[in-house]
């Protein structure tokens, strides 16, 4: 369930950049944009296989099992590599090159489309992921960009979640940053 949970959160990601940003990184950065749908496909690719890995070590009998869950744990970790130099690459090649060519208002206005176009509970779904992932300074930037632009009740509802996935250790020193008194 939590392998078929993180893919879900990965394709719908990568769905949404497909959507939002690769229009504009044809149009202005030809020569970079094949890569990208090139590595979705392949990521894809990879996600479906180790679905398929967790599914056979769900099923299999020991010591079958022991084998096929250091199967998934192998293509995980391959996995991860690949995708994080993947990120990387759109992080320090594609998303520079793209705020060059249309500018850091155009930049922010395809970020601010994705995050506006999840729908409530797939966002609940990806901050319950992120947010304990996620340093102290992180966690009050987004936290904090959240207060100031989402209607309160939306804020509200994210703190709640908030309180429920992350100890109180971690907590803490969140809503004090936030000046949001502890419950």
């Amino acid at each position: 369930a939590a392998v078929v949970e993180v893919v879900d959160v990965l394709t719908h990601h990568a769905a949404h950049e497909d959507r939002a940003i690769q229009p504009s990184i044809e149009r202005h950065l030809p020569s970079l944009a094949a890569r990208i749908v090139v590595d979705h496909e392949a990521l894809e690719t990879r996600m479906a296989h180790f679905v398929s890995l967790a599914e056979i070590a769900v099923e299999a009998l020991e010591p079958e099992r022991r084998i096929a869950v250091h199967r998934l744990y192998a293509e995980l970790a391959t996995f991860t590599s690949a995708y994080l130099a993947h990120q990387d690459y759109e992080d320090r090649v594609i998303m520079p090159a793209l705020e060059a060519a249309v500018g850091l208002d155009a930049t922010m206005a395809i970020h601010v489309d994705i995050v506006m176009s999840i729908a409530p509970d797939v966002m609940a779904r990806f901050l319950a992921i992120m947010i304990p992932a996620m340093n102290l300074d992180d966690r009050s930037e987004l936290l904090g960009g959240m207060r100031a632009v989402a209607p309160p009740e939306v804020f509200e509802g994210v703190w709640g979640l908030t309180t429920t996935i992350l100890s109180p250790a971690d907590l803490a020193p969140l809503a004090a940053r936030l000046a949001i008194a502890s419950q």
